[in-house]
This record gives structure tokens, sequence and C-alpha cells, in this order.
């Protein structure tokens, strides 16, 4: 048990008051209005308050001297430690409540966020070389020149102690003005975190720096996989700035940024969320023991089961989960196996089939009479709704440990409303007509897009003079920002080349070569001069041309339908300048240019044309389009 700290004096404000005025009888007998409104007593609230001050000071005495001991026997306090905050599976977010009610979204995986521990800084130039810039960087009024020699690929490297994947990063930085010449809204600057695959980029959310020219911050979002790497001597969790190029029209830097303090600490994080809304532990009734039995449950349409959602049945003895299957074609007679329904939310259990001979099949297990049917959770939500706007959901549902706030800083994409009759009506010819048999290059493109989730659109061309070879082209599902899209985001990845292989190499024509590749990506940038609408600021109209441009020109949902690229299309100049026109705040189009761009050298290629065609085996994808408003 500790020992209780003496207390010097306990007396207190009320108690000082109290005990001048039982004096003042004794030494000035002819003061006699003792009320709060007299100045005297006034004067003795100020000495009692003064006082009181006083003797709190004395009463820490003790610690002090207890302090002095704790360092005479070498006791020293524990140092700070940093935590760790862990966002969940399936925490909830969702849109403010309005009169549609509220979106609500999940996220898809735990996120754990730790304070970064900066360890590490190295520069070098492009051609390899690295140079330890850590004395200089811990030591005040320091310079550590940031492109030493200033030339594209020169790059200055912040390391990390512990891997920081999907944080989200503030740079306080502080600065000197030499590297001016550059747009600060615009740096040829690229940031980028060590991964095992190389360098990866990492997505600047705010730069308040003009490109590290100036006193500030730079939030960086961390890309998901932060691995390791050897640079020089030093094993670290790396960061990096990188000097590009200027693009064309732009100027680079006049001197090189100088860096003399850069402070870095974790404001947040970045994790994945798709549009659903939980639903735990659901009793949807009691059998009866008859064969074919369905139950609803009560929200619908149900999205893709994860592992764990299931149907229980409860029963004296206790309960034990059932299989789901796509259907009961399998199942024997005491398979527990039901079908899950998602779009109308009905499960149903086998049914008992007749023969011609009088005798009866069972397809499926039966529930026993009087058990519970029981559902251990299930995720409602999906289609068009779900796509909502960039930093609209703003709603924590889950309340979280020092967590204050969450925000999409993308739009949502991707939703799709299920399924009508009459779609389905006209995919079932389809469907009946070839079997799941690819016959023609249409079956082939149709059978690949069954083949997985992650592809947006498949296209398959005969080649020429080789009967019997197709190429089939696979543009994969991107969800990045359309503004930040390169041609690197539609490779589709190695796993999805081997789904899409498996699923079409049972189906194929023996004889049939079918190659698996990509598109032709045709780059595209587009020039426009506007005027715009007289109570319309400049800056809102530029941005509203440059995402109409963009949008435009995306292989997903660009061209004059909005649902894709067309393939074999031709773009002309005077489309865009109609499209541009129906622009909100824009009154004349002044001036249309397009150009050819070549993706991989981010240039520009000849003059200004009329117009520009694709092949059938070709999309475009918009590169650095440039809207003027006067």
């Amino acid at each position: 048990m500790t020992l209780p700290a003496p207390n010097l004096d306990d007396r207190r404000f009320q108690d000082l008051v109290d005990e001048a005025k039982r004096l003042i009888t004794e030494y000035c007998p002819e003061w006699t209005n003792h009320n709060v409104s007299d100045p005297g007593v006034a004067l003795i609230e100020l000495f009692a308050y003064m006082t009181e001050m006083t003797l709190f000071r004395l009463n820490r005495v003790p610690d002090r001297l207890y302090t002095v001991f704790l360092n005479l026997v070498g006791i020293e306090q524990f140092p700070a430690q940093a935590g760790e905050v862990r966002i969940p599976d399936q925490t909830e977010v969702s849109t403010r409540t309005d009169a549609g009610g509220q979106i609500v979204f999940v996220t898809d995986r735990d996120l754990h966020l730790r304070q970064p521990v900066f360890s590490a800084c190295l520069t070098a130039p492009p051609e390899g070389g690295f140079v330890d810039r850590w004395d200089d960087m811990r030591f005040l009024e320091a310079r550590v020149r940031c492109f030493d020699p200033l030339l594209p690929g020169a790059a200055i490297y912040f390391g990390f102690s512990e891997p920081l994947p999907a944080h989200l990063l503030r740079f306080d930085i502080t600065a000197r003005p030499s590297g001016l010449g550059i747009a600060p809204g615009h740096p040829p600057l690229a940031w980028e975190a060590s991964t095992e695959a190389g360098w990866a980029k990492a997505r600047v959310r705010t730069d308040t720096t003009g490109g590290l020219n100036r006193d500030g911050i730079v939030e960086l979002a961390i890309p998901p996989a932060h691995d390791p790497m050897i640079l020089g001597d030093t094993e670290a969790y790396w960061v990096r700035v990188q000097l590009l190029a200027p693009e064309p029209g732009q100027y680079g830097y006049g001197a090189t940024p100088e860096l003399t303090s850069v402070t870095v600490a974790t404001v947040g994080g970045v994790v994945t969320a798709h549009h659903a809304t939980p639903v735990v532990g659901e009793v949807l009734g009691t059998s009866d023991g008859s064969p074919g039995q369905r139950f609803m449950v009560s929200q619908a349409p149900v999205l893709p089961r994860r592992p764990g959602e299931t149907v229980r049945l409860i029963t004296a003895e206790g309960s034990a989960p059932w299989e789901e299957v796509d259907h009961f074609g399998g199942s024997g007679p005491d398979d527990p196996h039901f079908v899950w329904h998602s779009s109308s939310g009905e499960i149903e259990f086998g049914p008992q089939v007749r023969h011609p001979d009088g005798s009866f099949t069972q397809h499926g297990g039966i529930p026993v009479r009087g058990a519970q049917i029981g559902i251990t959770g299930y995720r409602t939500g999906g289609g068009a709704q779900g796509n909502v706007g960039a930093e609209t959901l703003r709603v924590l549902r889950t309340t979280i440990p020092f967590v204050t706030g969450v925000i999409n800083a993308d739009s949502a994409a991707g939703g799709v409303d299920h399924e009508t009759v009459e779609e389905a009506k006209a995919r079932a010819p389809l469907t009946l007509r070839t079997g799941r048999r690819a016959v023609t290059t249409a079956d082939v493109a149709r059978l690949a897009g069954e083949a997985t989730g992650e592809l947006a659109r498949t296209h398959c061309v005969e080649r020429r003079n080789e009967p019997g070879h197709v190429r089939l082209l696979l543009v994969p599902a991107v969800t990045a920002p359309i503004q930040d899209q390169t041609i690197d985001h539609f490779l589709p990845a190695q796993h999805v080349y081997e789904a899409v292989e498996r699923y079409l190499e049972p189906r194929r024509l023996i004889g049939t070569t079918i190659d698996l590749t990509t598109p032709f990506y045709e780059g595209v940038s587009i020039s426009v001069l506007v005027r715009r609408d007289d109570d319309v600021d400049p800056g809102v109209v530029e941005q509203r041309v440059l995402e109409t441009l963009y949008r435009f020109t995306h292989p997903l949902v660009g061209g004059p339908t909005g649902r894709g690229i067309p393939w074999g299309w031709t773009v002309t100049a005077e489309e865009i300048r109609q499209l541009v026109n129906s622009v909100d705040g824009v009154a004349i189009v002044d001036d249309v240019g397009l150009f050819a761009a070549d993706l991989r050298t981010r240039q520009r290629l000849g003059g200004s044309q009329e117009s520009l065609s694709l092949g059938q085996d070709a999309l475009f994808l918009g590169f650095h389009h440039r809207v003027v408003v006067p």
C-alpha cells in the first residue's frame, strides 16, 4: 500500500475568507459592513485567492522531494511508447442522412496504423551512388540539397524503421526557397514507396510546399505494400521523391530545393471499402420436415457470401452449419446443402423429384422437423446507388478509439443494379445457342468476361492470314481516379491471365489457338481554349472541362455513349468542341487541338490534328489534357 502524501496546509479559499472576517471585530471593530459588496471584503477575497495559490505550491513540496529521492536511487521514468491504432475489417461508414437515407459502406480488411520512426535520409544522382544525409537532417540549420546534380532521376530518400503500408503520412517540411521556376501546383516530382516489386507510386493528397520550395506540409498516401530495401549500406522502409523531366510547356527547377528539417507523422490510413450493410444473427423460421422448403431473409439483394456467412440449423442437440451450393444436381439425400438466391434473398432446401415408376429421389438433406433455420450473417447492398461521389462518405458508424473522422478521397465505382427480367430474356438465347462453347470470336469474348470479375471489357479479333488463331484482348477493371490512371493500370495481373486460360481451355474448339493479350493503347492529348460565363470562376471551369475530357477519352467509361471507347472509333475535333460546349460554365470554345501521344515516353507526337482513328485492337487513353480559360 502506498503511503499517503502529507497535506501541509488544507485551508481553502472560503476558509481563508471566513478566518479573516472573524478577525475584523478584534482588530477593526468600527468595520461593520461585511457583505461581499463592501470594498474591504473584496480585498479580503483577493488576498484569500492569492494565499490559496501559495498553499497549493507549498503542498507540492513533498512531490519534489520524492522526485529528488528517486533520482538518487537511479529510478527513471519509462519513455513514451508508440501506440497502434487498429481499424477492423467491416468498419461501417456512410453518407450523411438525407431524404433518401444513408448509403452504407464497410471496409474490406483490417488496417493497422502506427507512428513512423524516421531513421535514415539519403540522396542520389540519376546514375546511382548514395550519399548519407542523416546527420545533416538531424542537426538544426543544416541544409540538405534534394537533387544534386539537378537532373531527371535524382532523388532524396526518407527511411523508416518499420513498414507503413496504406498509411497517410504528413511530412512537415522546412525548406529554403531555392528551387523557384516550377508551377507550384504541378511540380515535376514523383513520390514513391519501396515494395518487393520495386518502387510504387505514393499518392500526394496535399502539398503546401509548392514542390519542396517553402515551409509547409505534404500529405502522402503510401500504397498497400511497403517492403524493406537496401540502399547503399542502409536497410529501411523507404519513401523517395524523384525529380522528373518537365512536361511539355512547363519549366523545371532553377536550382535544387534545400531542406532544413523534416518531421513525419501518421495522420490516417487508406483502406478499400464496398457498398454493403452487414446483417447479423437472423432467425428465418422453423422447419416442418418437408422437402423443398423456402425461407426469405429480411433484406435483399444479398451480396456474395464471405467465409462464415451461412445457414445454421438449431435443434435441441445444438447447432450445425450447412453448406451453400449453386444447385442440387450433385447433392445426395443426406447432404446438408442449400441454395441461396442472391437477388431475392430466398434460401431453398433440397427438393424431392418423382420418377415415372413412382419412386422419389431426394436432392439435398431435409432440415429436421422443429429445427430453427438461422443465418450467421450476410451483407446486403450493391447496385448503382453505391456509386457515390468523392468526399461524400463522412459518417463513421463504428466507434474506434483515436479515430476522429472518415472521408472517401475518390468516387465509388463499379456498382451495377441486378439483372432485370428483360435483360435475362435477351441473354438467354445467346447462352442457349452456343451452350458453354467458344465457337465464334463473340463467344470467346463473352466467356472470357465470365472467367473473373477483375475484367471490365473483353474483345476478340481474328489474326490475319492465320485461320484458327484469335487474339483475345483483356481490359482490367481499374479503380484508381481517372485523371491518375496510366497505361500501367491497364495491364492485367498474371492471375487474371491464368483464370481466363483455365476457364476457356475446356470450352474452346479443338484446333483453335487463343492468344491472351491487351489492346494497343493510343495516347490522345487534347488542348482546348474556352471562354467562360462571367459569373463562373475560371478555375472551376478548367476543372470541369478537364474532368469531362479525361472521362470522354477513358477506355472504360468514355466514348459517345459513356460505356467505353468503341473499337475502331474515330474521334474528331468537332466532336470535342460540342462536348466541351455542353460543360456548365463554358460560353464559347475558341480552339480545339487533338494530339497523338506516346504513353511510355509521355510525349506528344507531331502537331495538332482534326481527327484520330483507332484500329480494331486499340483503345484511346487520355494523356495530359490542357485547358486554357482566359
